[in-house]
Order: structure tokens, then C-alpha cells, then sequence
């Protein structure tokens, strides 16, 4: 009888401080983690000043991440694969591929992994590619 007072005394004081405990970390939160932060663009940089990460879209709104170190940028960009559109000012293909991009010094693309349109079928196809070295 005695072990279930105890087990219901704690049960009851657990529950009890669960429910202080989570009033008091509530207001106690700073209101910067409560809230959201918005912009057109996010930059990381080195200690150098050096831009070695961004976050944001192209000119038709397609979310873009690349990743770069000190030795190139874009080592990892992740979001529309196929950046023709980009470079000719012509409105995307809404079958173009997306998905992740590796590349190395000299490489258009080292390894790529994404999802586009079969343009016959119009399905989604998956693809993996890696370039011989």
C-alpha cells in the first residue's frame, strides 16, 4: 500500500511540475525565437568576410541553396539543376529537373541526384549521376 502512495504521489507531483514547467519556459523565451525572420536573401560568411553559403531565389521565384568553401563556390546547390534558363533570361521549363549538385574544381557537375518531368509521358522521373574521373 505504501509503494502505490508513492507511485501516485509522483505520478500527481510529475504532472503537476510538467505543467509549471511549461508555463514558466513560455514566458521566460525570448520573443526572437518565437517569431519569424524574413528576407529576399540569406548570406553566410567566413570569418574572412567570404560568402560561403546563400539562400534564395532566382528571378522566377525558384528556391535556391548553395553551399561553397573557401576554394569555389557552389561545391552543393540544391533546387532547379538545369540553370539554362538563368543564363538566356528565358522563363523556366516547368518540366525542368531539380535536386542536389556536387561539383569539384573543373567539373560541371561531379555527382547529381533530382526529379524531373519525362516530357513523353509526363510523369515524374527520379535520376542519379555521377561523372567518370
Amino acid at each position: 500500500m505504501k509503494t502505490i502512495a508513492i507511485l501516485v504521489g509522483a505520478l500527481i507531483l510529475g504532472f503537476l511540475g510538467g505543467i509549471a514547467g511549461n508555463r514558466f519556459s513560455q514566458k521566460g523565451m525570448p520573443t526572437e525565437f518565437m517569431s519569424s525572420t524574413r528576407a529576399q536573401k540569406f548570406e553566410l560568411l567566413a570569418p574572412s568576410g567570404r560568402v560561403v553559403s546563400v539562400w534564395t531565389t532566382d528571378q522566377w521565384g525558384r528556391p535556391y541553396l548553395g553551399l561553397g568553401d573557401a576554394k569555389w563556390e557552389g561545391r552543393i546547390v540544391i533546387g532547379p539543376i538545369e540553370q539554362s534558363d538563368v543564363a538566356t533570361n528565358e522563363p523556366p521549363d516547368p518540366n525542368s529537373a531539380w535536386g542536389i549538385a556536387v561539383t569539384a574544381p573543373g567539373h560541371v557537375a561531379h555527382a547529381v541526384l533530382g526529379t524531373g518531368t519525362d516530357l513523353t509521358t509526363k510523369k515524374p522521373i527520379a535520376f542519379a549521376h555521377t561523372s567518370p574521373d
